[in-house]
C-alpha cells in the first residue's frame, strides 16, 4: 500500500462540506489528547451528511435523530482504499499538520518559568518590586498584558523594571516620560500594556493599592516622581509653617506668617517637597469644606493650626500631601459633612495612616442645628459605630459651616496644646 496520499480523491471523500463536522471534531481530539475517539456522533444532521455518510460506507439510507460515524471503521474505508496510509496523513492532506496542544503547552510553561526565573533575579533583594511580581503574577496580570506571549511579557516586564530602576524620578511630566523611556507620549498612558504595569510599580513603590481611579493613578505616578495632570485640583492649606529653603517652603512660610491660605498643586508637592519635619508628633487636622478654611484665616489668621481641606474627594494633591504628613509623624484629625458624600470622605481619609476622627461622631452630630434632608441611607462608620444610627434615626444633613464655632476653637487651642507652638 503506496503511503503517498491520493490528495485528489481525499478531498473529495473527506474534505467536502458534508464532512465538515467530521474533520474538526477528529482534528480537535488528536490536537487535544493525541489520540481519536472511538465513535463520532451529530445530533439533527443534515441530508447532505447523512447521504455522505451512507455512500462512504455503502450502506442504506439512516434515519433516526443522531447520525453515527464509527472512526475505526472511517479509517478502514479511507486506507484500503488507497487513499492514504492511516488518519493523520487524511486529515493533514486534507486541512494542514495537526498541532500537539499537549507540547505546545509545556513549551509555554518553559518559557513563562524562564521568564519569571529572569524577572525574580532582577528584582530580588528589593521588597517593594518583589511584592510588585508577586501581586502580578497572582493575578495573572503578567499574562494578560501579553495576550499570553512569553516573549513580550519579557520584553514588556523589561520595559517596566528599565523605569522602575529609575524611581524616585524628579517631578517629570507622565507624556514625557513616556517619549523618553519608549518613543510614544502615550505608552504609560491608562488602557496601555507598558502603563499598566509601570503605575502598578509606582504603586508598589508608594506603598499605595489604587492605581486604577484617576486620583489614585495620579497619586500612585506621585509617589514615583511622575506628575500627571500638574497643575489640576491643588489641596488647600492653612497654618503650614515652611520648614526648609525650598520653594514650596518659601511660599508656604510667606503665606503662614500673613494668616493666609496656600495652595499647592502636585506639579509642587513632587517637584519641589516641603520639609515637613515640623509635623512630627504634631495634629494637622483635615476639612471637607474651603469655608473652615476661609473661617479659620479670618478669625485665626497665623494663630490657625495646621490645617488642610480636602475640597470634597480626596484628589491626588490632597492624598500626595496627607500621605506625606502621615510618614512626617504627624497625627491626622479627620472629619467632613455630616451627609452620605461627607461619610465617604472621611471613611477615606481616615483609612490613611494615623489618621483620627475630629468632631466626626455620635454627640457632635445630635448636638447640632439641624440640615437639610438626607436624601439617601448613610453608610456604616466604623471610627464612630453609633454615628450612622443616629443620622438615620434623624434623618438631617449637619453641614461643617455649622459647627465653625467649635472647629474654630479647636484649632486655636491646638496650637498651644497639640504640640510646639508654630
Amino acid at each position: 500500500m503506496s503511503r503517498v496520499p491520493d490528495a485528489e480523491r481525499l478531498r473529495a471523500v473527506l474534505g467536502v462540506d458534508a464532512a465538515a463536522w467530521v474533520r474538526e471534531r477528529l482534528r480537535r481530539a488528536h490536537e487535544r489528547e493525541g489520540r481519536f475517539p472511538r465513535r463520532l456522533s451529530k445530533r439533527d444532521a443534515g441530508p447532505d451528511e447523512r447521504d455522505w455518510a451512507d455512500r462512504l460506507f455503502g450502506r442504506r439510507p439512516t434515519e433516526g435523530a443522531t447520525l453515527s460515524i464509527d472512526v475505526e471503521r472511517l479509517e478502514r474505508v479511507i486506507v484500503d482504499g488507497g487513499l492514504c496510509a492511516d488518519l493523520v496523513q487524511a486529515l493533514e492532506t486534507v486541512g494542514g499538520p495537526l498541532r500537539d496542544l499537549a507540547a505546545e503547552r509545556r513549551a509555554r510553561e518553559r518559557a513563562w518559568a524562564d521568564v519569571l526565573a529572569e524577572v525574580e533575579a532582577r528584582v530580588a533583594g528589593r521588597s517593594w518590586l518583589e511584592r510588585w511580581l508577586a501581586q502580578l503574577v497572582e493575578g495573572g496580570q503578567h499574562k494578560r498584558v501579553a495576550s499570553g506571549d512569553p516573549a513580550r511579557a519579557r520584553a514588556l516586564i523589561g520595559a517596566a523594571l528599565d523605569l522602575a530602576d529609575r524611581f524616585p524620578l524628579p517631578g517629570v511630566a507622565l507624556p514625557e516620560l513616556a517619549a523618553q523611556h519608549a518613543g510614544d507620549a502615550h505608552a504609560l498612558d491608562k488602557g496601555r500594556e507598558l502603563g499598566l504595569l509601570c503605575v502598578r510599580a509606582a504603586a508598589a513603590f508608594g506603598e499605595l493599592d489604587d492605581w486604577t481611579s484617576p486620583d489614585g493613578r495620579r497619586e500612585c505616578w506621585a509617589a514615583a516622581g511622575v506628575v500627571c495632570d500638574e497643575l489640576s485640583a491643588p489641596v488647600l492649606t492653612l497654618g503650614f509653617p515652611g520648614g526648609g529653603d525650598g520653594l514650596t517652603d518659601r511660599v508656604l512660610r510667606a503665606h503662614h506668617e500673613l494668616g493666609e491660605p496656600s495652595l499647592l498643586g502636585v506639579r509642587q508637592l513632587v517637584r519641589h517637597p516641603p520639609d515637613l519635619r515640623w509635623a512630627e508628633g504634631r495634629d494637622v487636622h483635615v476639612c471637607e469644606n474651603p469655608a473652615v478654611v476661609a473661617a479659620a484665616a479670618a478669625r485665626l489668621g497665623a494663630r490657625s493650626a495646621p490645617l488642610v481641606c480636602t475640597s470634597g474627594h480626596l484628589r491626588a494633591a490632597t492624598r500626595v500631601l496627607l500621605r506625606a504628613l502621615s510618614r512626617a509623624g504627624a497625627t491626622l484629625r479627620v472629619r467632613a459633612d455630616f451627609d452620605v458624600a461627607g461619610l465617604h470622605i472621611a471613611a477615606k481619609t481616615l483609612a490613611l495612616p494615623h489618621a483620627r476622627p475630629w468632631r466626626m461622631d455620635a454627640d457632635t452630630y445630635r448636638a447640632a442645628r439641624a440640615g437639610p434632608t438626607l436624601r439617601s441611607e448613610p453608610p456604616d462608620t466604623p471610627w464612630d459605630l453609633p454615628l450612622a444610627g443616629a443620622m438615620r434615626e434623624r434623618g438631617v444633613a449637619v453641614h461643617e459651616e455649622v459647627l465653625l464655632d467649635e472647629l474654630l476653637s479647636d484649632l486655636g487651642d491646638a496650637v498651644v496644646v497639640g504640640g510646639p507652638a508654630v
